[in-house]
């Protein structure tokens, strides 16, 4: 991830939320979610607030977030 077109900052999200930074796993699996593809290769999201969306529902899907609140 990285560039304009991407959410590549994390911690103010996991701070807020869970009170701590993400993990190198945790930026992974939501760097793979903005850049999810259709079985032809075709991307799933292809403009920030549809990433923006789909960081939000990996984050707050999580269960340590909804075992928190």
């Amino acid at each position: 991830a990285g560039g304009d077109l991407w959410i590549d900052d994390y911690d103010n999200a996991f701070l807020t939320l869970l009170g701590r930074l993400p993990t190198d796993a945790e930026v992974a699996r939501l760097d793979a979610a903005q850049s999810a593809t259709d079985s032809t290769g075709i991307a799933w999201f292809n403009t920030l607030p549809e990433r923006g969306a789909a960081v939000c529902t990996v984050l707050l899907g999580n269960l340590e977030f909804l075992g928190a609140n």
